[in-house]
């Protein structure tokens, strides 16, 4: 009774490290841009780039900015130092406290200033706030991977858009990121894509059960 408690034990705390394990949320086409409607409502309006919003760069109407990037990808970022992403958000359960993003697979960076006042058919809507998240690329080298973040009242993080700048990206090891200060607040793993965490679940799984076994023979 003994050995197989010890072996549930060590399964399940395997399991547990391997599900901290992030993923890129729409790894095939990461210039398509990614929005957590499961967990948000949400809308994106407006594209700023350098400080000039895409209705000044002749992108068209305000409003529908992802479908505005997604006519001018792959937008190099040579030539951008920061790429502002305007809107409204608000968690299905739960409430935002305070907004943010992430560049490639650095840390989470937030920001007070990104929360701007919000009309009463933003909150009617289903928003906590509308938000100006300031990202500074500066002229990093192509693709990098931009999230943005939001923590929720309840100290978790949410990531709840994602796209790329520059191509396709994907995440390696020694990936240069930006330098952002760090904040120590987990990410949320409900918002890490679902199928990859499963399979590295089970593998996790199914390796320490593997090895304990062993052991125990």
């Amino acid at each position: 009774m003994k050995k197989i408690l010890a072996i549930a034990i060590v399964v399940v705390m395997t399991a547990a490290l391997c599900l901290t394990a992030s993923a890129i949320h729409n790894p095939e086409d990461t210039t398509a841009v990614w929005m957590n409607m499961d967990e948000f409502k949400m809308s994106w309006d407006t594209i700023y780039i350098n400080g000039a919003s895409h209705m000044d760069l002749g992108w068209g109407a305000d409003g529908g900015a992802p479908g505005k990037l997604a006519e001018h990808q792959p937008l190099s970022t040579a030539d951008v130092e920061t790429f502002t992403i305007r809107g409204w958000a608000g968690l299905i359960d739960g409430t935002v406290a305070t907004w943010g993003y992430k560049i490639n697979d650095g840390n989470p960076v937030f920001d007070e200033s990104f929360t701007k006042p919000t009309e009463d058919a933003v909150i009617g809507a289903g928003g906590d706030s509308r938000f100006e998240i300031v990202v500074p690329v500066n002229k990093a080298a192509d693709p990098i991977l931009i999230t943005a973040v939001a923590k929720g009242e309840d100290g978790n993080v949410y990531d709840f858009i994602e796209f790329s700048l520059g191509g396709q990206y994907v995440a390696k090891a020694d990936d240069p990121t930006p330098t952002q200060p760090s904040d120590p607040t987990p990410t949320n793993p409900g918002t890490a894509d679902a199928s990859v965490i499963a399979i590295a679940a089970v593998a996790c799984v199914a390796l320490a059960g593997v090895v304990v076994a062993k052991k125990v023979r």
